[in-house]
């Protein structure tokens, strides 16, 4: 009886000594600690109630599993949602997938969440997208953050498509809704499609960037399409370079078309 005590304080106290190491040796990062190294690397340097704890660990881990698959088959919906857990726990998430979407045709939200999840780093975010829904509606957080991922991945992949086929409104709203670079591509579709709008936001861009040929060239066709303020600003333009008469002209445009920077910047151009 003392024998089997003193062995048993023997491996408790050589378990804590190589839990404590490793954990020393990872830092103080987040990092989850492999419990059945642990037991394999104790049982390995020679303390035997480790191998028989280890057996035991794996025994009940065979009967976990064997438990969720009867629940399952019993058609206990959450029965089949911890049993897809233990099998993508245990590196086989297709098979575990099965067992979600049973598990999320029974109402168990979460599960529906996960089978989201699964589609959507698939990059399958069409199939994703009624699985996010269905866990949104239920309230669960994380489903409707990935909802709205998920929609704006497909909203943006409707209008790059729509765009690249000269459909310049789709250009127009994905340049307003896009990355610096993809949004100068969609707006200069836009605007040389006729849209003025996207003509000013292009000339402001290249006015941020410092690329004054540029926003010139963009000011003008904006202008030239009916945006009054780019006619303002294009009169700015031409004013602080010194050409007055260019700013002139640009300016009264601006102003009889309804711009009041036009007007005021009319007015100190002449005082």
């Amino acid at each position: 009886m003392l024998k089997s005590l003193v062995s048993k304080f023997f491996f408790i106290t050589s378990f804590f000594v190589f839990v404590m190491f490793n954990v020393s040796i990872m830092g103080k990062e987040n990092i989850a600690f492999d419990v059945d190294l642990a037991f394999t690397e104790a049982c390995d340097s020679g303390i035997t109630d480790a191998c028989f704890d280890y057996w035991r660990r794996v025994q009940d881990q065979e009967s976990e599993t064997a438990v969720y698959k009867k629940k399952c088959d019993d058609k206990k919906k959450r029965g089949c949602f911890n049993l897809g857990i233990t099998i993508e726990e245990a590196g086989d998430q297709a098979a575990a997938l099965k067992y979600y979407l049973s598990s999320c045709e029974g109402n168990i939200w979460i599960a529906c969440q996960r089978v989201g999840e699964i589609y959507y780093h698939d990059n399958k975010q069409s199939d994703a997208l009624p699985y996010f829904d269905k866990s949104c509606k239920a309230k669960l957080g994380t489903g409707c953050y990935f909802y709205a991922k998920a929609k704006n991945y497909i909203i943006q992949d409707e209008l790059k498509k729509d765009c690249d086929n000269g459909k310049t409104a789709s250009c127009d709203i994905l340049a307003r809704s896009s990355k610096k670079e993809m949004s100068k591509e969609a707006l200069l579709k836009a605007c040389n499609g006729g849209m003025g709008i996207s003509c000013y936001n292009l000339a402001k861009l290249e006015d941020k960037d410092f690329n004054v040929q540029g926003a010139v060239e963009h000011y003008k066709m904006a202008c030239e399409k009916g945006h009054m303020l780019a006619c303002s600003n294009l009169g700015h333009i031409e004013n602080m370079a010194g050409n007055n008469e260019a700013a002139k002209k640009y300016y009264t445009k601006a102003c009889k078309g309804g711009e009041k920077s036009g007007c005021d910047r009319m007015k100190h151009l002449t005082d």
